[in-house]
């Protein structure tokens, strides 16, 4: 038997084999991969929903009650007329109660 090489068996036309046989069916179908794509996807985002709803959780302050800076201001009462494009005539009568950052501006808003 004689050797032949590369080069040869292309000048001469021989078919040397293959080191890896070619596969004509793919190693995943399609749908498989576009099910793992899915599931992937819906598996990162149900961790980033779980991470971005727990962050609450984690900071560093928790406390709902107002600082001791805090003062509340009472506008005294008001009407409102709510003046509509019937003639029929409506009224509001409201009560705002202002919460503030420091003590010096219930000052200022009481000079108003």
């Amino acid at each position: 038997m004689t050797d032949v090489t590369a080069d040869e068996s292309i000048e001469e036309g021989i078919d040397l084999p293959d080191d890896e046989p070619e596969s004509s069916t793919p190693r995943f179908s399609r749908k498989t991969i576009i099910f793992a794509a899915a599931g992937v996807l819906a598996l990162l985002i149900v961790i980033g929903a779980g991470v971005f709803f727990a962050m609450p959780l984690f900071t560093a302050e928790q406390s709902n009650a107002p600082s001791s800076d805090v003062v509340f201001y009472d506008l005294p009462e008001m009407v409102v007329n709510l003046a509509s494009a019937s003639n029929k005539r409506t009224y509001l009568k409201i009560q705002i109660s202002l919460e503030l950052d420091r003590a010096q501006d219930v000052e200022a808003l009481q000079k108003l």
